[in-house]
C-alpha cells in the first residue's frame, strides 16, 4: 500500500457503476490500457456535464488513456469481460468524500444509478463518442 507506484488489474462488466470522481486531495493523475474488452471515458465538468467522451478499445486502435489528476471521470464497460490495467502514483489513501461527485447518484440507490448508467449509455449510443 505504500509502493510508490501502484498497478492494478481491473475487470469490469457492463452495468458496473463506477461513482465519477476526482483525485484532486491526493493530486494523482491516473493511467488505463484496455488489456481485454471496450470501454467509454467520461470527463465531466464540475456541474456533471460531460465534457469528454472517449471508446478506448484496442479493437478500435484507442488503447488507453491519462486523467490528469483533479479531473472528474468515470468509465463504463461496453463488452463483458473488460479488463483494464490502471497504473498511478501512491501511497495508496482513499478517496476523499469531497472527491466523489456530489451531483451523481450513490452507489446504494440501485434505481438511480440504473438511470444514470442508461443516459451513458445513451451518450455511447448516439455516437456523442469519439
Amino acid at each position: 500500500m505504500d509502493d510508490p507506484i501502484h498497478r492494478m488489474l481491473n475487470a469490469l462488466e457492463p452495468g458496473t457503476y463506477i461513482p465519477p470522481h476526482r483525485h484532486l486531495r491526493s493530486a494523482k493523475a491516473e493511467s488505463f490500457l484496455v488489456l481485454r474488452g471496450e470501454l467509454a471515458l467520461f470527463v465531466f465538468d464540475e456541474e456533471g456535464n460531460v465534457s469528454e467522451c472517449r471508446v478506448v478499445s484496442p479493437d478500435r486502435g484507442t488503447y488507453g488513456a491519462e486523467i490528469p489528476a483533479g479531473t472528474w471521470h468515470s468509465m463504463l464497460a461496453l463488452q463483458p469481460g473488460t479488463v483494464i490495467y490502471e497504473v498511478k502514483p501512491g501511497p495508496y489513501r482513499p478517496i476523499a468524500p469531497e472527491d466523489v461527485a456530489a451531483w451523481a447518484p450513490s452507489a446504494a440507490d440501485a434505481q438511480a444509478v440504473s438511470l444514470y448508467l442508461e443516459s451513458l449509455q445513451a451518450m455511447v449510443d448516439s455516437m456523442a463518442c469519439s
